[in-house]
């Protein structure tokens, strides 16, 4: 009876909520734990809400920053990515991406003098 209750609890129940709320089963563990680690009962009532809230408002301030950007905001884009794809092309989006990716890594640098 345990064992279910675990499986329930520890893998159904992630699922399921993570299937209403557009997050994967992991962020929602992870926003249980959190919640009622820091805020007790209270915590694991309102985690998973307070955090899917969080989570889109970074999506969305991502977006927009790669909108500005003129960069794609499809995730698949970027996993089809190779570093040498980056560096050795001469693709115009690729190009902006690279300008970019160094241009953040040279403020970086300058960040850490």
């Amino acid at each position: 009876m345990i064992i279910i209750a675990q499986i329930d609890a520890n893998v159904l129940s992630p699922k399921i909520q993570g299937e209403k709320m557009g997050l994967s089963p992991f962020w929602i563990m992870l926003a249980l734990i959190l919640g009622g680690a820091l805020f007790g009962f209270m915590g694991f009532i309102l985690g998973v809400p307070v955090f899917s809230v969080i989570y889109q408002l970074i999506a969305e301030w991502t977006s927009k920053k790669l909108d500005k950007k003129n960069l794609p905001v499809k995730v698949d884009y970027y996993y089809n990515l190779k570093d040498k794809d980056i560096l050795n092309t001469s693709d115009e989006e690729n190009l902006k991406l690279k300008d970019i990716i160094f241009e953040e890594s040279d403020e970086d640098d300058e960040e850490d003098k």
